[in-house]
């Protein structure tokens, strides 16, 4: 359930009855650990626990039981008192922990919003290791969000919904008939693509649409 208005909002569990029963919270909600268990043998080392995992989105100076901490804390929803347990450390380091790598754990909360909106079927943390294994550009006209962000940024490139869309990379499916969870029907789009493609255009038809969208932004970017 909601727990804060603003997704900007730190979470941290600053006292120790809370740290000791802390369900790990992202971004403005709260997440129970799933049912889904991703099965990691015992003898593994943590940098074994997070090699599935890009480093994308972990901050390079953070050490192995951070990033442990984190894939436990925020992807598979693990609860404070056997993150501890596991990681043999105390309450109030993974405490310091949630609140130092703040910025790693709302990159992972985008992810599992994305995750959330479209009522995923699969387990996050498969959908998760897809999200970081294809490059963040779109399907169809190739644009990156940090091209999208120096179009808007110059103002080279406006929209009235820039409120709610247009900054990030969407989801689309290739064939709108078929489910989120298959892996190979879904893609990243722009909102430009993705508003335009609908469920009109098959994936071939709309990758040639994507193409004129793609010279497009080549002249915007001056490349």
């Amino acid at each position: 359930m909601p727990i804060a208005s603003n997704p900007s909002h730190s979470l941290l569990p600053t006292n120790k009855a809370v740290a000791n029963n802390c369900i790990c919270a992202i971004g403005a909600e709260e997440y129970r650990p799933s049912t889904f268990v991703i099965l990691i043998s015992q003898q593994h080392k943590c940098a074994t626990v997070t090699s599935h995992f890009s480093a994308t989105h972990y901050n390079i100076n953070m050490t192995d039981q951070q990033k442990e901490f984190l894939h436990l804390c925020v992807v598979e929803q693990t609860d404070y008192k056997t993150i501890a347990q596991k990681l043999n450390v105390p309450n109030s380091t993974l405490a310091q922990w949630y609140e130092e790598l703040k910025e790693e754990r709302l990159k992972i909360a985008e992810s599992r919003n994305l995750w959330t909106r479209k009522k995923i079927k699969m387990p996050f943390g498969d959908f998760y290791k897809w999200y970081l294994s294809h490059e963040r550009k779109c399907f169809y006209c190739d644009i990156t969000e940090q091209e999208i962000k120096e179009l808007l940024d110059s103002g080279r490139l406006t929209t009235k919904r820039i409120a709610t869309r247009g900054r990030k990379l969407e989801l689309d499916r290739k064939q709108p008939d078929l489910e989120y969870d298959n892996f190979d029907n879904i893609v990243f789009a722009c909102y430009w693509c993705n508003n335009a493609k609908t469920d009109t255009f098959t994936e071939e038809e709309f990758k040639k649409i994507g193409q004129v969208f793609k010279e497009i932004w080549k002249i915007r970017l001056g490349k």
